[in-house]
């Protein structure tokens, strides 16, 4: 079984993506470059996540131009009016887990690629668990299309630790 292509969406940065693709092409497998921002709806004060990956040259551009918002504009996340303007060639993967289907909206499904994550999830806490079904039922039922991505945080199991390590950090 061989690996056709791998995927990276690092957390408020880019700063992996030129190793891990220079890495990818050296491997014959194609790599799918992609980020997880922190998105301000100023007129609810509301943050919330999204991952973006890119599809052409246009959104390599768009995608910098958000991290640039992220980093060095507003330190740490990007308005989300900011972003509507950026979003040609990206596709935007929203996150049930983190993401209320109710405040979805005033994003344009019909305009963008928009899908929706789907999956595999630990089920430990009966209220945020009730919490996530309840809202991934909202997800299901709507027009949006899943996207099965399962977020990998190290590649060992026993590298396991390292990952509490660096929520502590922060």
């Amino acid at each position: 079984l061989r690996c056709e292509s791998l995927g990276i969406c690092e957390k408020n940065t880019l700063a992996g993506v030129l190793k891990f693709q220079l890495a990818c092409q050296g491997a014959n497998i194609k790599p799918i470059i992609g980020a997880t921002y922190t998105v301000f709806r100023e007129s609810e004060d509301f943050y919330y996540d999204i991952k973006l990956f890119v599809k052409n040259e246009q959104g390599w551009e768009n995608l910098l131009l958000v991290n640039k918002e992220v980093n060095v504009i507003n330190k740490k996340f990007v308005n989300e009016k900011d972003l509507f303007k950026l979003l040609e060639g990206l596709v935007v993967v929203i996150d049930p887990k983190t993401m209320p289907f109710e405040k979805l909206f005033p994003w344009d499904f019909t305009v963008n690629n928009f899908y929706y994550q789907l999956d595999p999830v630990e089920f430990n806490n009966d209220d945020r668990d009730k919490w996530y079904l309840l809202n991934l039922k909202s997800f299901v039922r709507s027009n949006l299309k899943p996207v099965s991505i399962s977020d990998a945080y190290y590649l060992e199991p026993e590298d396991s630790h390292i990952k509490g390590i660096l929520n502590n950090i922060s």
